[in-house]
């Protein structure tokens, strides 16, 4: 009887995947993956290889969302590099709770992603990663064909970076995702801020030292 549930419970799980990927924005090219995540209504972002990665992600970081009236806390292990990104989220023990891999070719999740993050499909998750750590001039470029303006101001000698993306490419047009990224002087702790206001959900990314 028990090995007849678990295998019910497999088929089930199969077939959610299934479906969940059946949902997810994916164009094949040559047998390749490519995966596209909305900015706007109309405008999308297509994920972009991890070789552009501009900068080093902090191994472990705290992760603050708040999405309308539901908030979540947990901490984030995160090996990224030009081969790969990598997620593991952990509970309050340092136990994983779920898995999250993107290789640029595929993303690879368990089942206990979709459980997490609820209906947040995991390459919204990436994109919102590569955004804040990918080549800046690289995401504007790919942007300005959906007629998404990027810019980026930098204070304090550097300490301080604000990427700002606006739905539009004339002076007046409104910023819809800032993403603020600080260093402390004194502890070199890293933090990011990150406010979507299209899909309205924010959260911080805080380094532990």
């Amino acid at each position: 009887m028990f090995k007849q549930n678990s295998i019910f419970f497999l088929v089930v799980i199969l077939l959610c995947s299934l479906c969940i990927s059946c949902v997810s924005n994916k164009n094949t090219t040559d047998a390749i993956l490519s995966y596209n995540v909305h900015v706007t209504k109309k405008a999308y972002f297509t994920l972009m290889p991890p070789e552009y990665i501009a900068e080093s992600i902090p191994d472990m970081v705290i992760m603050n969302a708040a999405f309308q009236s539901q908030n979540v806390s947990l901490p984030v292990c995160v090996n990224a590099d030009k081969t790969a990104l990598y997620f593991t989220f952990l509970n309050e023990f340092g136990l994983s709770l779920a898995e999250l891999l993107y290789t640029g070719i595929a993303i690879e999740f368990d089942s206990k992603m979709q459980a997490l993050m609820g209906m947040i499909p995991p390459e919204y998750i990436i994109a919102d990663f590569q955004y804040c750590y990918y080549d800046i001039s690289s995401i504007a470029s790919q942007l300005a064909r959906q007629k998404i303006k990027v810019t980026v101001e930098r204070k304090d000698n550097g300490m301080s970076e604000i990427r700002r993306f606006y739905n539009g490419m004339h002076k007046n047009a409104p910023c819809i995702i800032e993403i603020t990224k600080t260093v402390d002087a004194v502890s070199h702790k890293r933090t990011v801020c990150f406010i979507n206001k299209v899909f309205q959900y924010t959260y911080t990314l805080e380094e532990v030292l």
